[in-house]
């Protein structure tokens, strides 16, 4: 009988210590998912410094550091309390989390690399406001980014992501914005965009991003899809020659489509002062044509040198296309004797299914032209200019006038302002 309640007080205690430990461990479980009010840095973009800036938030955190990654990644969509800006997008979601050694792994869905319009900084806001803030978190030390399971080299086409990434501890990437050319979805004209690309001073580099830029043009129609750059580089006397890999050649188009992406490839890299005309190698080879209607055996000046014409001019209007704003270069001629005035008024007079930001009552009011330096200084008014559209019609009429083989820099002043 002892003995039983021996065996019984031992039960006892041994189910008392059980509960008591099963109790500790519930309640310090709980006490790591359920969120407590702390202190956390929360880096934003400021639009006047243009960079990340930290800010101290309160906010209900669990100690479980997953659960504690997915609620910062919550907070990183809202704005600052300044009024600085978040560094994601609402629609970007958070797939999955994981924590080991130090590296934060976190794989999102397909929106954290939708960044219109593309630019560098854009993009390096987004990966560093999430490395800079999670960094800040004292078991993470570095960051590793994949979309929707899949390692990337690029976050969308300017950062890269693809090993871990520690805190940025300098400046965000600095970014040139450059026009880039691209043929249009039915190949019929070219169209243009600005692009934000990695700022370098190498032009041989700057050619290779602007290059980048064409590979992923908007419509997969200037640079085939499964076509790659062999190389780039420029020769002296200012001729850029891109050697494309054999896929170019499997994509047979017509004449029309021949050349408009021969001067998509061309006018774009012209845009850089280094370059005059462009050489196209297919495979390290010279070849006589693409695809058999223009002649690609020798360099290609811009606009196959029609803008050299003195008898010519190219009006950029603007055109809508799949609900995206793009510049459209127009090849006119004029019979006059000043081409400055005459291209003013072409301005004014958009063709069908075009745009203009030149009003009818728009005028030049004094143009002056230097040869020494080959600028140009144009005062015009434009009456009822509305200032959310100025960035626009100084696009316009730079791009335009720059056509002009004599100038080569534009001092534009519009109602008296200058730009």
């Amino acid at each position: 009988m002892k003995k039983s309640n021996k065996i019984n007080a031992v039960a006892a205690i041994l189910f008392a210590v059980i509960l008591l430990g099963g109790t500790a461990l519930f309640l310090m479980m709980k006490s790591r998912t359920v969120p407590k009010k702390v202190s956390v840095k929360i880096y934003y973009y400021d639009p006047i410094s243009m960079e990340l800036i930290p800010e101290t938030v309160q906010a209900e955190l669990p100690e479980n550091t997953v659960l504690k990654v997915k609620k910062i990644i919550e907070l990183l969509k809202t704005p600052g309390q300044s009024g600085v800006f978040p560094v994601l997008s609402k629609e970007t979601a958070l797939n999955s989390v994981n924590v080991e050694n130090g590296i934060c792994t976190l794989d999102f869905n397909k929106e954290i690399s939708t960044i219109k319009p593309y630019s560098v900084r854009k993009e390096a806001i987004r990966v560093y406001g999430i490395v800079n803030t999670l960094t800040e978190l004292p078991d993470i030390y570095a960051i590793r980014i994949t979309i929707d399971g899949q390692n990337v080299k690029y976050l969308s086409r300017y950062i890269e992501i693809d090993k871990p990434l520690a805190h940025l501890n300098s400046a965000l990437p600095d970014g040139k914005d450059v026009f880039v050319y691209y043929a249009s979805p039915d190949l019929s004209e070219l169209v243009v965009q600005k692009r934000n690309v990695l700022s370098v001073q190498n032009p041989v580099e700057l050619g290779k991003e602007i290059l980048k830029e064409l590979l992923n043009g908007p419509f997969g129609t200037t640079i085939p899809r499964g076509t790659k750059i062999n190389d780039f580089y420029i020769k002296s006397g200012g001729t850029g020659v891109v050697d494309f890999s054999k896929e170019i050649l499997e994509h047979s188009i017509g004449s029309q489509g021949e050349q408009t992406r021969i001067l998509a490839v061309v006018n774009s890299l012209t845009e850089l002062p280094d370059i005059k005309s462009v050489k196209i190698l297919v495979d390290g080879k010279e070849i006589n044509t693409l695809y058999g209607s223009v002649d690609t055996s020798q360099p290609i000046p811009r606009f196959m040198g029609i803008a050299s014409d003195p008898e010519t001019a190219i009006p950029y209007f603007y055109i809508k296309i799949n609900g995206e704003t793009f510049l459209t270069p127009k090849i006119e001629a004029v019979e006059g004797k000043n081409r400055i005035t005459e291209l003013f008024e072409l301005l004014k007079s958009p063709p069908e299914n075009k745009g203009t930001y030149i009003s009818k009552n728009s005028k030049i009011e004094s143009f002056e032209f230097s040869g020494k330096d080959n600028s140009l200084i144009l005062k015009i008014s434009a009456p009822g200019i509305k200032d959310e559209d100025l960035p626009e019609l100084i696009e316009q009429i730079k791009l335009s006038y720059l056509e002009f083989p004599a100038v080569s820099h534009i001092t534009l002043f519009i109602n008296g302002v200058k730009y």
